[in-house]
C-alpha cells in the first residue's frame, strides 16, 4: 500500500539520528539497530521494532516520532517492545514506551492499545487506522473476562447477579458503539 511506503520513509528519515546513535551501543555489532531491518509495514501499518536499542535510544526514538505521528497516512505505528526476557523485574522497553503513549493520550488525545505479543500500538486518527487493527485486543483477555464473567454468574445470585450483569452489559454496549464509530 501506498501509505505505508510514505509512512516507512517518513519514519526511516525521522529515526537516522537513532541508527547513528546505536551504532556507538556495545552490542551494535552482533545486533545492529538499522531503519532498513526494524522498520517494516506489516497489515497495512508502519511497525518500528525496539528490539536492540536502550531505553535511552528507545526515549528518543518516540521523542522523534511524536512530531511526525499526524503526518503517518495508516494512522498509526506499531512499536515491538518484547516481552522483557532480558530485563531485570518489569519489562524495560514496555514501560518506557508505555509510559510515552499514555502521556501522549493525556495531552494529545491520542490513543495507545496493547495488541499482544510485546507490542503497543499507537493510533493518532482512529478514521484512518486499517480495519485489522481498530479492534484489537489481546484474545487471552477476551477468553479471561468471558471465563470471569461465567464464573460470577454461576457464583452470584439475586441482587449481587443483576448488578453484574448491568456492569457486564454497560461494557458490551460500550464496545459496539465504539466498534461502530
Amino acid at each position: 500500500m501506498q501509505s505505508v511506503t510514505h509512512d516507512i520513509r517518513l519514519l526511516s528519515d525521522a529515526l537516522t539520528s537513532v541508527e547513528q546513535d546505536a551504532k556507538g551501543l556495545r552490542w551494535a555489532k552482533d545486533r545492529p539497530w538499522k531503519c532498513a531491518s526494524h522498520i517494516w509495514e506489516e497489515r497495512d501499518l508502519p511497525v518500528i521494532d525496539l528490539h536492540d536499542l536502550s531505553a535511552g535510544l528507545t526515549k528518543k526514538l518516540l521523542k522523534n516520532v511524536e512530531p511526525i505521528a499526524t503526518e503517518l497516512a495508516s494512522g498509526g505505528v506499531v512499536f515491538v517492545t518484547g516481552v522483557g526476557r532480558h530485563s531485570v523485574g518489569l519489562p524495560v522497553l514496555r514501560r518506557v514506551v508505555s509510559g510515552f503513549l499514555i502521556r501522549l493520550e493525556r495531552e494529545r488525545g491520542w490513543r495507545q492499545r496493547d495488541v499482544g505479543g510485546g507490542r503497543l500500538l499507537l493510533v493518532v486518527d482512529e478514521h484512518q487506522i486499517p480495519e485489522f487493527w481498530r479492534s484489537q485486543t489481546p484474545s487471552m483477555a477476551i477468553w479471561f473476562f468471558s471465563f470471569f464473567v461465567v464464573a460470577l454468574v454461576w457464583a452470584l445470585q439475586g441482587p449481587a447477579l443483576l448488578a453484574v450483569l448491568a456492569v457486564v452489559g454497560f461494557f458490551v454496549v460500550r464496545a459496539i458503539r465504539r466498534s461502530a464509530d
